[in-house]
């Protein structure tokens, strides 16, 4: 496994912490310049895989460790946790993250058909 983890930006603000897990031999040569860029387009482009869906976990959750480092909180003491199970086109499963948010910058929105 790869982990990364990566800080999110709004308006000077620390608001989102990524950390992703990424099956190291479905996405070799991922490093901190790649992470740094678009891990997405490495994978598709550079690595000519293809992404085709995710399975996502939305909860709220107790502030861990990690968030009262990375993240500007101001106070709050929980973060809305997005939990990605994401596929290749294949099936295989290539990458599991969390990304935390701070509860007053998220936002979630959904079309739903029959």
């Amino acid at each position: 496994m790869v982990k990364i983890k990566r800080v999110r930006n709004i308006d000077g603000e620390n608001v989102i912490l990524d950390i992703n897990h990424f099956v190291a031999g479905l996405v070799p040569g991922l490093n901190a310049d790649i992470a740094a860029g678009s891990i997405y387009r490495y994978i598709e482009q550079d690595l000519g895989l293809t992404i085709s869906y995710a399975q996502r976990i939305i909860e709220a959750q107790p502030c861990s460790d990690d968030d009262r480092r990375y993240l500007d909180l101001n106070g709050m003491d929980h973060v809305i946790v997005v939990k990605n199970l994401t596929h290749l086109y294949d099936g295989r499963l290539f990458e599991y993250t969390e990304s935390r948010h701070r509860l007053d910058k998220f936002y979630f929105t959904d079309i739903a058909r029959r």
